[in-house]
């Protein structure tokens, strides 16, 4: 967090990881709510941006739909653009990766395409 604030950038961009059940959530949204409040203190005039969790389409994980609203509140607190993967949901399960959690070209690319339009 220091050296992003050390070099003052006009544009910050914040991801959140894919939203599994390993997240602690209460911990989670702390840890985003500091971030971006310090974020905000840091760099007072640059460009927030905020990418939310994301999950496979087609799975049931409404821990994924509860992180996704809770960093999405966290953004607009400190007046950031959010840009959701879960609505509608980005990934299905052919974009992991081999390591089963990570996500592949085509799941990066996906993830490219809806930052790119949310920020068009």
């Amino acid at each position: 967090m220091a050296k992003t604030v050390g070099l003052n950038p006009s544009v910050v961009v914040v991801a959140a990881e894919r939203a599994g059940t390993n997240v602690d959530l209460p911990e989670a949204v702390a840890t985003i709510n500091a971030a971006l409040a310090a974020l905000r203190v840091g760099v007072p005039d640059a460009t927030l941006v905020v990418v939310g969790p994301a999950a496979l389409n087609g799975t049931d994980d409404s821990r994924a739909a509860e992180l996704d609203s809770e960093v999405r509140a966290a953004a607009a607190r400190v007046g950031a653009t959010y840009v959701s993967l879960l609505e509608p949901n980005v990934l299905d399960p052919s974009m992991v990766a081999s390591d089963g959690v990570s996500v592949n070209e085509a799941g990066h690319a996906a993830i490219a395409v809806r930052v790119k339009t949310a920020l068009s």
